[in-house]
């Protein structure tokens, strides 16, 4: 079957996994050739100020799923046409969360290196990310995440080292955001590809026809997929578009 909609993560899927990753040029082709068969979007952990540049790399115009998935975003405006936010007492909570276990957090891509007490909370807070998370406290702070009411979380490779978590209300994440974007483009989920790496990624693939986890993926992720790609470092997204998008 070709598939007439694609969806795909950025870190670790069609960049490498760091802070100022960029595709490679054989990505870039297979993506821009994507387009002319294919509706092409993306959906990141990444607020849309922090992937901006990748989406103009990669030649992407419809609409992206952003922050995790409580935002989409008009990759030519930048402007949202729909967002879903954390409440307030979340984001308090998450707060009283990060000063406990003495963490590195922020809301939303804001510098990690602003001190937890100076934040305001808004009601507009989206994506809670804590960083560079040891394996053997993760047991212990998702624990304490399962006590705030509402929040959905995943755990995903950080740029540094250990692992990053994600926070969002339990209605922002990439699963909802996906549904919405398939509603506004009127995509009928059978026809779509997504492909991922990271476990923030199983809610997208909740409303996929077919379901591609990089090489670099988690065991959780690759027994979800329909297939398994080669990794991020071996332009694994360039295989599967090829493969299943140009060629079939």
């Amino acid at each position: 079957m070709k598939y007439r909609a694609l969806v795909f993560d950025l870190d670790g899927t069609a960049i490498p996994n760091q802070l100022d990753g960029m595709p490679s040029e054989k990505v870039v082709k297979s993506v821009v050739a994507a387009r002319e068969v294919a509706k092409v979007s993306i959906a990141t952990g990444r607020p849309f100020s922090m992937c901006s540049q990748i989406v103009k790399a990669l030649k992407i115009v419809s609409l992206c799923v952003v922050s995790g998935g409580t935002q989409i975003v008009d990759p030519i405006s930048g402007k949202p046409v729909w967002e879903q936010f954390l409440t307030i007492d979340q984001s308090t909570k998450l707060i009283e969360i990060a000063r406990k276990y003495k963490l590195k957090a922020c809301f939303d891509g804001a510098s990690e290196k602003e001190p937890l007490s100076t934040i305001q909370i808004t009601g507009e807070e989206k994506i809670f990310a804590i960083f560079a998370t040891q394996l053997d406290d993760v047991a212990k702070i998702e624990k304490a995440l399962l006590e705030i009411k509402g929040i959905a979380f995943a755990s995903v490779v950080s740029w540094e080292s250990g692992v990053d978590i994600h926070v969002t209300h339990q209605f922002g994440t990439k699963k909802h955001a996906l549904e919405k974007l398939l509603e506004i483009e009127k995509i009928d989920r059978s026809t779509l590809m997504v492909v991922g790496d990271g476990n923030n990624d199983l809610p997208l693939f909740a409303n996929a026809g077919f379901k591609v986890a990089m090489g670099n993926a988690g065991e959780q992720l690759k027994a979800a997929a329909d297939v398994v790609a080669p990794s991020v470092n071996d332009d694994g997204l360039a295989w599967a578009i090829e493969k299943y998008i140009l060629e079939s």
